[in-house]
């Protein structure tokens, strides 16, 4: 249509080139037809050649023709779409190095500079900054753990290598990490099991005597060999719990008093997750004190209701918050059974709790970031059933 246009203006400026209105109603058309190629490519992803093309619709279109803005505009948003995809190309590069700070403040750029109508794109550089900081999150486990590991304490370094792992469970530095960790705890113990047997020998020739084989009492003490392995057990995992403030500020790593006010996780510290909610205001929302949303105009409400992503979404949030409460409920019980303990069980129960508190912080970033997608979702429908006003 647009073609047979362009070619009837042609043949009646051949006939008549003096009248202007022919050559305005061409590069009208020209430019219409410019703009029409530039979304074709836009959606081929062709970016370099869409802003070729809305650029030259731009210089076509004449200023006092009606749209001339929506095509400036046009070639605003192809621009930084073109600068969204390369901040996400490096933040890919980044994310390859483990460069996980530099990668997250690329997938944030990228994020903020992409259009809404550049989908599914722009929903994967917002993933992307979350696997970012959950690797920034592993990463600050794992370095850690490696100074565990560099003084010979496998037991703390196995800690760190499995919060990491929480983190992001595919981390294979931590999962290596990890493994070796186990391997030196368990040499570890064998070394300490076969150090027991020579002392248990030395002691039975002083005396003059020697265990039967395979009794299972310490010849030093007389007691089962169970109970004295079981009290060693249980030193080294209280130790293991109770490290003090110094040894964990000496491995770069948070004091119990001090670990959520440090604490990698953006959520934890306040941070906002793409610039929009912290657990702060999750944790405010759960107990009910927050403050009350304005109502929304009936239009915006009724869209709201019919909408099937933003329901999905608000079924996710509520899963999400259950699973936060469970998890206070668990500590809670957790704590008053710690206090009533006995000093074998409370090293037990001090494991489950650090367990549970940890299921509570991701149960709290996963709400966190269901709501900024259903803001983003509302954000939408509000401006579908709510357009400015020219």
């Amino acid at each position: 249509m647009i073609e047979q246009s362009i070619k009837e203006f042609k043949k009646a400026i051949e006939f008549s080139p003096e009248k202007h209105i022919y050559w305005e109603n061409l590069k009208l058309l020209e430019a219409v037809k410019a703009g029409a190629q530039a979304n074709i490519y836009f959606q081929q992803r062709k970016l370099a050649l869409a802003a070729q093309e809305f650029r030259r619709s731009a210089k076509l279109w004449s200023p006092n023709a009606g749209g001339y803005k929506e095509v400036q505009e046009n070639v605003r948003i192809i621009d930084r779409n073109i600068q969204a995809s390369e901040a996400n190309a490096k933040g890919m590069e980044f994310l390859k190095r483990r460069d996980f700070s530099a990668a997250a403040r690329e997938f944030k750029r990228a994020t903020g500079l992409s259009s809404p109508a550049y989908e599914p794109e722009k929903s994967q550089f917002r993933q992307r900054l979350a696997e970012a900081e959950l690797g920034m999150k592993a990463d600050k486990e794992i370095r850690a753990a490696d100074k565990f590991m560099q003084r010979g304490r496998a037991d703390q370094a196995a800690i760190y290598y499995e919060r990491a792992l929480m983190a992001s469970p595919d981390d294979t530095v931590a999962k290596q990490g990890l493994q070796e960790a186990q391997r030196m705890m368990a040499a570890q113990e064998e070394g300490e099991r076969h150090d027991g047997r020579e002392a248990s020998r030395e002691a039975g020739t002083r005396n003059g005597d020697r265990p039967a084989a395979g009794s299972g009492r310490a010849a030093e003490t007389g007691e089962p060999r169970h109970k004295i392995e079981f009290g060693q057990n249980k030193k080294a995992l209280d130790q293991l719990i109770s490290t003090n403030d110094a040894e964990r500020e000496a491995a770069g790593t948070p004091s119990n008093t001090r670990r959520k006010e440090r604490s990698g996780d953006p959520y934890d510290r306040g941070g906002k997750y793409s610039g929009s909610i912290s657990t702060d205001a999750v944790d405010a929302r759960n107990a009910g004190d927050g403050a009350e949303e304005k109502p929304l105009p009936p239009a915006v409400a009724k869209a709201l209701e019919k909408d099937k992503e933003y329901q999905k979404l608000s079924t996710s949030r509520e899963a999400a918050a259950k699973d936060v409460k469970a998890a206070q409920a668990g500590i809670e019980k957790l704590e008053k059974r710690i206090s009533g303990a006995s000093d074998a069980d409370k090293a037990k129960l001090q494991v489950e709790l650090v367990n549970l508190r940890d299921k509570k912080t991701a149960a709290k970033s996963k709400q966190a970031v269901v709501e900024v997608k259903m803001n983003d979702r509302k954000q939408k429908l509000i401006s579908i059933t709510q357009p400015e006003e020219d």
